[in-house]
């Protein structure tokens, strides 16, 4: 009966490595998102963003 939890045991440690390796690998440096924004996308976010924020003010 020991056997059987050691090797689950066994068997959760190495999936639980694996996955910190998997999610582990990548940049370490930020992203910006911006930067392969073309500048009409991003003057039309921020023309939405303050739309929907002043809509929220209006609403108090």
């Amino acid at each position: 009966m020991h056997h059987f939890n050691f090797m689950k045991l066994l068997r959760l440690s190495i999936l639980v490595c694996v996955i910190t390796s998997i999610v582990g690998c990548g940049k370490p440096e930020a992203v910006n998102v911006t930067e392969n924004a073309d500048q009409n996308a991003i003057d039309e976010y921020n023309r939405l963003n303050q739309a929907a924020q002043e809509s929220m003010t209006n609403d108090e």
